[in-house]
């Protein structure tokens, strides 16, 4: 008997039938999928036919949503055998699409990690007391962590935040409440955001930039000295446009392919 290529059960997707964005909605749910790990890169993906009966959508909705996936570099048609979760190196960043750390390792089927973090309350500089519109004070929250996939480290990365934003949510949580959070395995800065304290990241501005690691990223990242990181900083908002936390990250380049997806 012939073995599926495909083993993952897919009957607890979301009924988008009352959808009003269906092709969006139903490529966010895919999406959310690879980038959890439930469908693991080079796999092949259901049919349409069993998809649009999982889904409750027509075959037309269904394509929309494939050609999105395509188009974001998530999926891959084959003429004549199917479609396919899309092949990556070890971390891919879809630079269009604004994910966290964790949800970008768990999308290559790695495990997602810290082993350090370090959390202060600190003195901002002019330029991120500026950058978090931050007037009243000048203290900012400072997050330092190494992220690990499958326990090798792999990015650097210091946040910055506006300490009233832990009073933001119905229930304001501490430096310590905060900690305790980031300690599990797969922790993320935007789901506690989100959650936690109802402050939801809309999008991002980032710049990224090639470096030379200095002594304290090759000692964090267990590195050569002649080394190259990308560094990427970045400043993400609300929806309304105000800024949520500044973050500078330090991506080992050897393990870490990012790209942008471009059309004329």
């Amino acid at each position: 008997m012939k073995q599926p290529l495909f083993d993952v059960e897919i009957n607890q997707m979301r009924d988008f039938s009352k959808s009003k964005l269906l092709p969006q909605a139903v490529a966010a749910e895919i999406r959310k999928l690879i980038i959890e790990g439930v469908w693991s890169p080079g796999m092949q993906m259901p049919g349409e036919l069993e998809l649009t009966e999982q889904l409750g959508v027509s075959r037309g909705t269904l394509r929309a949503a494939l050609e999105e996936l395509i188009a974001q570099g998530y999926v891959v048609r084959r003429h004549g055998v199917g479609t396919f979760i899309h092949q990556r190196p070890l971390i891919t960043n879809n630079l269009h699409i604004n994910s966290s750390v964790a949800e970008m390792i768990k999308s290559m089927g790695m495990r997602p990690g810290c082993i350090e973090l370090e959390i202060s309350i600190e003195d901002g500089s002019e330029q991120v007391l500026a950058e978090l519109d931050i007037h009243t004070g000048i203290e900012v929250i400072v997050i330092k962590r190494v992220r690990t996939a499958n326990d090798k480290p792999v990015i650097y990365s210091v946040d910055y935040m506006d300490p009233a934003l832990l009073k933001h949510g119905k229930k304001p949580l501490t430096i310590q409440e905060l900690r305790s959070l980031l300690c599990v395995e797969d922790a993320s800065l935007y789901n506690i955001l989100d959650h936690r304290l109802g402050v939801h990241v809309d999008h991002a501005l980032a710049e990224i930039k090639p470096i030379k690691a200095d002594e304290l990223l090759v000692k964090k990242l267990s590195i050569h000295p002649d080394s190259v990181l990308l560094r990427i900083r970045q400043i993400d908002y609300t929806k309304e446009g105000l800024p949520v936390m500044v973050s500078t990250e330090y991506h080992v380049a050897e393990i870490s392919t990012h790209y942008i997806y471009r059309k004329r």
